[in-house]
């Protein structure tokens, strides 16, 4: 759902999100909640969108997680001007979302209601132009198919007047995929279970039968004669009595209720609405072309400012005459002076450079949705041309955007491909190290940082890029994965080995369980993670994209990989693997605490959130207990705790391998631990001398924390003293066994 103007008034709030910047409230449902956003992480630039945010209760429900972020996937791939673009999805702590297009207008449900109110119809014209657009959008998504070819057989399956929206400026779009049925989908058809508004459903999808696209015919059909007559078709206060009346309909013709209907109109409406699917419509492209006919024949040259004029009609008086700018008289011709050049393109550059078409389609792209990204696909088109001053200088002044909006990692990407365009130098080092501070600069402090005297030629283009906007309120308090740990000089030092890579669309980059120790940090694309479950199929688990980092787990403690990650566009991306960090650490000791910090920021933080122990304290709880934890190496053989000596400290595993074990009365070997396992935390709680020794088994990297620090959590938050309880009596009973059996029992 993404309209913004609603019969409710919008709950004002403003709160940080993330990357997003929540401005207020406009819906909340039983399942999420609806806000109007800004972000400035999508193509660089702020950018309002309408973030949907499951509620908390939700967000801890596997299935449901799985369900939601399969249905983002699908939206994302869905790009056609009829459809709701996804822009985003993903997690924000324990909070998942998905950030869309915000359409400025209302859903045909308040449009409906408010016609109603005048007691008129809808024009005709306009209900089928409205319903055409709608099929058009349908139709790209039932005839989607994958990378390999193969059919994806989308079916959108809840296709109703409160998912159509219409802006002010005459836009009609299709939302909320949410129980698309799809091959490649999350199974959510249980059994005896029917998903969707019954009043909107296909006889056969009101059955529990298999649906295809001409379920989709039909909800269209019902659609378009609710807008046609102003009344509902299917409608009973029972809801079970309405089920009855979709699953054996009776239609009546709709100039029954509105006598401007024509009779070929009432013969497009039922054959929509023909209950037996191999007589209706076999596709929505059939049922689009015939509401198009019907349209030139009775309204030719009809197009979208008859519709914002519809909107203005009904909404002007709530949001004002500012809203419809399309629905007033077309602009008057243009004066001479502002004619065409020769080429066909207003005079507003010049240069021979810029009458490239390539460039010229690019500008024109970027004017209509400005994007860094489209920037940067400038600077190569350059390369291409064999003008490699004028690519270097358009990467910079993109970079500098990046960075002016807390982007690091896309402005650092750009570099490297300086790098390797003009080597590494003195001067690019001194560039690399005042990134970091231009996060939140103003536009005049870019245009003089930026060498524009040496590019007179697209100097027009680049300043407008530098002023397309200011940065975001959000650009200072924004944080890059291992970047935003390092000082100038130590960016500087990683920046010069640092290489990048593309991957394919759908291309798998980690697999689970297999090993594998490298690190990789996104700088443009999607990425969707996921695992098997024990019956085999996909069970996601979160999606990350530009600025993020995957790989961090197996990257530091050398594990197998915990779930696959697979591409979900095309994605460019940093690879780090062990080796060659192990030599930047060499060549930059000081980079050693930014990695350590860094690590603390993302594995302890997911370690602590998956703990029996730590899982039960409030995300904000857990991220400032990860400050507390220090760094405590170990050799070979070294004993870290002795049985019998006081407690002080308990310790979560970094990396390598440690053994628990008694001395009294001979040798009996309790347990291995590995990264990522708690010790000590008994006698830490207990204040009990040490009930067993802990010997590290090879190198060994310990995070400690201190009795004091864990004690004052367990005051503030009961919960936790419960869990150590029953912590602490299983793990003396399961040690009791143990010795029993003479430490055979592991």
């Amino acid at each position: 759902m993404t309209r913004t103007g609603s019969d409710a008034d919008a709950t004002e709030t403003c709160e940080l999100f993330g990357k997003y910047e929540l401005l207020d409230r406009i819906a909340t449902g039983g399942m999420a909640e609806i806000f109007r956003a800004v972000s400035a992480s999508i193509d660089g630039f702020r950018k309002h969108v309408a973030l949907k945010r499951i509620l908390p209760h939700l967000s801890e429900d596997a299935e449901f997680v799985s369900l939601f972020i399969a249905e983002a996937k699908l939206a994302v791939s869905l790009t056609h001007s009829n459809i709701v673009q996804v822009l985003d999805f993903g997690r924000v702590e324990t909070c998942y979302y998905m950030a869309m297009e915000l359409v400025d207008g209302r859903d045909l449900t308040q449009l409906l209601v408010k016609q109603s109110r005048r007691k008129k119809f809808v024009p005709i014209d306009v209900a089928c132009f409205l319903l055409s657009e709608i099929l058009l959008g349908l139709e790209f998504a039932h005839t989607r198919r994958s990378p390999g070819g193969e059919s994806l057989g989308i079916v959108h399956r809840d296709v109703s007047p409160h998912n159509l929206l219409v802006s002010y400026d005459g836009e009609v779009k299709l939302t909320d995929f949410g129980i698309a049925k799809a091959k490649t989908h999350v199974s959510l058809t249980k059994p005896g279970v029917i998903f969707g508004k019954f009043a909107y459903m296909s006889p056969e999808q009101a059955s529990g039968l298999e649906v295809d696209a001409r379920s989709d015919v039909y909800a269209a059909g019902i659609t378009l004669y609710e807008t046609l007559t102003g009344r509902r078709l299917f409608w009973a206060e029972d809801p079970m009595r309405t089920l009855e009346k979709v699953r054996h309909p009776k239609v009546s013709p709709p100039s029954r209720y509105n006598p401007e209907i024509t009779r070929e109109l009432d013969q497009i409406v039922l054959t929509a609405l023909a209950s037996d699917r191999d007589r209706r419509y076999q596709s929505c492209r059939q049922f689009a072309a015939a509401l198009q006919e019907q349209l030139h024949r009775t309204s030719p040259g009809f197009n979208h400012f008859r519709v914002a004029h519809l909107m203005k009609e009904l909404f002007e008086e709530e949001v004002g005459a500012a809203k419809f700018p399309l629905a007033e008289p077309p602009p008057k011709p243009r004066a001479a002076t502002d004619a065409p050049t020769e080429t066909g393109r207003p005079a507003t550059v010049v240069g021979a450079v810029l009458e490239d078409p390539v460039l010229v389609a690019q500008w024109e792209r970027f004017k209509q949705v400005p994007s860094l990204w489209t920037v940067v696909e400038m600077a190569a088109h350059f390369v291409r041309m064999k003008r490699p001053d004028l690519a270097r200088i358009t990467y910079r002044v993109a970079a500098a955007k990046f960075a002016q909006n807390g982007l690091l990692v896309q402005a650092i990407a750009l570099y490297v491909q300086l790098r390797e365009m003009e080597g590494w130098s003195e001067g690019l080092a001194k560039e690399v190290m005042a990134l970091q501070g231009l996060a939140g600069a103003e536009n005049e402090k870019l245009a003089l940082d930026t060498a524009l005297s040496t590019a007179e030629e697209i100097r027009p283009l680049l300043v407008n890029v530098l002023f397309a906007s200011e940065p975001s309120g959000l650009a200072t308090a924004l944080v890059s994965p291992l970047f935003s740990f390092l000082k100038p000089g130590e960016l500087a030092n990683l920046v010069a080995i640092l290489k990048l890579k593309r991957v394919p669309p759908t291309t798998a980059i980690l697999r689970e369980g297999e090993p594998g120790n490298s690190l990789y940090i996104i700088t443009k694309g999607r990425v969707l993670i996921y695992c098997r479950n024990f019956q085999g199929q996909k069970v996601y688990l979160q999606s990350l994209s530009d600025g993020d980092c995957i790989g961090e787990f197996s990257f530091f403690t050398g594990g197998r990989r915990a779930a696959t990650v697979e591409s979900l566009d095309e994605v460019l991306l940093f690879e780090i693997d062990q080796e060659d960090f192990d030599t930047v650490i060499e060549r930059f000791p000081s980079l050693t605490q930014a990695l350590l910090q860094f690590y603390k920021e993302r594995v302890v933080a997911t370690l602590l959130a998956k703990s029996e122990l730590f899982g039960v304290l409030p995300p904000k709880v857990r991220a400032s207990l990860v400050e507390r934890f220090r760094l405590e190496p170990y050799d070979r053989g070294a004993v870290v705790i002795r049985e019998g000596e006081a407690s002080d400290s308990f310790y979560l595993v970094k990396s390598g391998e440690v053994e628990v074990f008694r001395e009294g009365g001979g040798y009996v070997f309790l347990s291995k631990l590995r990264s990522g396992d708690f010790f000590g935390e008994m006698a830490a709680i207990t204040r009990r001398p040490r009930s067993a020794s802990v010997r590290a088994l090879g190198p060994v990297e310990l995070l400690s924390m201190s009795n004091d620090d864990l004690a004052a959590l367990t005051r503030s938050f009961p919960e936790l003293t419960r869990v150590l309880e029953s912590r602490i009596t299983q793990r003396e009973a399961e040690n009791a066994r143990r010795l029993t059996a003479g430490g055979q029992l592991v």
